[in-house]
């Protein structure tokens, strides 16, 4: 058993990289850095956090112009918060964030032949889009973004980890 506390050290670079990548101010809140887990299970769920967190800076938070023409602090909010709460440990990450642009989902799905134009579906069917590799909608590749590869990598470490 360690303490969560030595991935929360590589989160906190990957904000702040990602941060300065995208010229976005992000403040990081990292919660219960002594919960302890089985360093097999932070291993398996580092890179899948990780990635996440650095998502929730590339596409969840708005640059500072448009925070302000929002009206919002021009500086984001990131936040990681582990503890134990019976099996398995949960790990919580939220923020104020501009929320998933559906109409975007739906645009790049139909753009990429995934979906019909004239097709009826839900939002948590346009969800499902974001897991299917190669599936992005960032509208220009960069290192933290437009890449396609990302959330669909989550979704399979994750479901291997928990099959376990």
């Amino acid at each position: 058993m360690v303490p969560i506390g030595n991935l929360y050290t590589r989160i906190s670079r990957t904000v702040r990289d990602a941060a300065k990548a995208s010229g976005k101010h992000v403040e990081l809140a990292l919660d219960g850095a002594d919960t302890e887990l089985d360093n097999n299970i932070i291993q398996q769920i580092s890179d899948p956090l990780v990635h996440l967190v650095r998502n929730s800076v590339a596409h969840g938070l708005e640059k500072p112009e448009d925070r302000y023409h929002a009206g919002k602090p021009e500086q984001g909010n990131v936040a990681v918060r582990a503890y134990h709460r019976g099996q398995p440990y949960l790990y919580r990450g939220r923020g104020r964030r501009q929320g998933i642009d559906y109409e975007r989902v739906r645009q790049t799905a139909v753009e990429s032949g995934l979906l019909a134009a004239d097709a009826e579906v839900s939002e948590r069917d346009l969800l499902e889009f974001l897991f299917h590799p190669g599936f992005s909608t960032a509208k220009r590749k960069t290192e933290l973004a437009g890449r396609g590869v990302g959330l669909d990598v989550v979704a399979r470490i994750s479901s291997s980890s928990m099959a376990r």
